[in-house]
């Protein structure tokens, strides 16, 4: 408040112009309630000596950037790694900004999730993330299935061009802990982006608000998938507004078994990411797995065990594009497979499905283990290499 009042930018000008930059590393580092770095600050702002000045400067700026590694996302940096080519894992906890972006009313667009990410994350020394969201869905697959020890397993294709992937592991506060799949291409930055280093692996972070899939410590997967055609959702009904991607975090974060999850989607406001029809998989503990779709603004949904890339609610059922997507071929494979083995799957088996109904560019595929043990964990394939995979629990 100090600070504010006595006009932080105006100040900022006295010292050399990365001063500006190592302010702001100080708020984001959660300093500006030492005493010692506000004693430095308005010792700097008060001399006349620029050789002091530029000493102090070094100081603040030495302990702010440090200070990152206090906050919430520079200790998300920390456990960044990679684990195969264009192929991350990392950690988040604590606030993880959605609940932010919910009080503020939402997005009624990608470029309002990105406005509102540009400052959550911009916070710090690095600035503006500069995302320009633009996730699509490719021709997916994903089902449900029943394991023969009792509980159950989801399994899910993500087709799609190669791509950089993060797998996020999700403690929000107040919120269900979650393990989350995102394409970090969604996010727009530049060309050779790659999460590396403090600088882009928060700016990576952005990816908290663009899963295309994950499950969530009470066994609730979610999933998008193209849904046939380039029809978009827009409802203004004056309730809180989200995008297709963020409610998928809405979800994964809030929601315990299908029942809540419609009952959550119903108080928001639906909006397209982008101009073409989405579709969501949602499947849970209990066995339960439904289709939720945008028809004319209104939502529809439907009881189903397997979903792919064309609709099935409402005037539109069956409506798809199958010249690229082959959407009713793999729903008819993965269907008749399940009837085959009477609903009943076990990991490995629930991956060669997965396998059987692989398009050529199939990107990743998962196996989510839905157990009632309490171990919930997914098994992660990277571009059709169904013989090896990583396994990563919720918690």
């Amino acid at each position: 408040k100090v600070f504010a009042r006595q006009g932080v930018e105006k100040d900022m000008k006295i010292a050399n112009r990365g001063l500006k930059m190592q302010f702001s590393a100080f708020l984001f580092g959660g300093f500006a309630k030492n005493a010692y770095l506000c004693t430095l600050y308005l010792r700097l702002r008060a001399t006349d000596d620029m050789n002091m000045k530029k000493i102090l400067s070094l100081i603040v700026a030495g302990l702010a950037l440090a200070s990152c590694t206090m906050n919430n996302l520079g200790e998300a940096t920390k456990t960044f790694s990679e684990l195969s080519d264009d192929l991350y894992f990392a950690e988040i906890k604590g606030d993880d900004g959605f609940e932010g972006f919910l009080e503020q009313g939402g997005a009624i667009s990608s470029e309002g999730v990105a406005k509102y990410l540009d400052g959550f994350l911009g916070r710090g020394p690095f600035g503006k993330t500069k995302v320009t969201i633009s996730p699509v869905a490719g021709a997916c697959t994903a089902f449900q299935a029943k394991h023969p020890d009792g509980h159950y397993v989801t399994g899910r294709n993500f087709d799609w061009n190669r791509c950089q992937i993060l797998i996020l592991r999700d403690k929000p506060e107040g919120g269900y802990a979650s393990i989350s799949t995102s394409n970090l291409d969604f996010l727009g930055f530049e060309t050779g982006f790659k999460p590396e280093g403090m600088k882009n692996q928060i700016r990576a972070l952005a990816a908290v608000f663009v899963p295309q899939d994950g499950m969530n410590e009470k066994g609730l997967v979610v999933a998008d998938l193209a849904a046939g055609d380039n029809e978009s959702t827009n409802q203004s009904t004056g309730k809180t507004d989200l995008t297709t991607s963020t409610a998928i975090r809405l979800l994964l974060n809030q929601a315990s078994d299908v029942e809540e999850s419609l009952a959550l989607l119903r108080q928001y406001d639906m909006h397209s990411d982008i101009d073409k029809a989405h579709h969501l998989f949602i499947s849970d503990i209990n066995g339960n797995s439904v289709v939720v779709e945008w028809q004319s603004n209104e939502m529809l949904v439907k009881e189903v065990d397997a979903l792919t890339n064309h609709y099935m609610c409402g005037r539109s059922e069956g409506h798809g594009d199958d010249s690229h997507l082959h959407s009713h071929q793999r729903l008819e494979k993965v269907l008749k497979a399940l009837e085959a083995a009477g609903g009943v799957l076990n990991a490995d088996q629930a991956r060669d499905l997965l396998k059987d109904a692989q398009e050529s560019d199939t990107e990743w595929s998962i196996v989510y283990d839905q157990t009632k043990a309490g171990v919930l964990s997914e098994k992660f394939y990277l571009r059709k290499n169904f013989n090896s995979g990583w396994t990563y629990t919720v918690k």
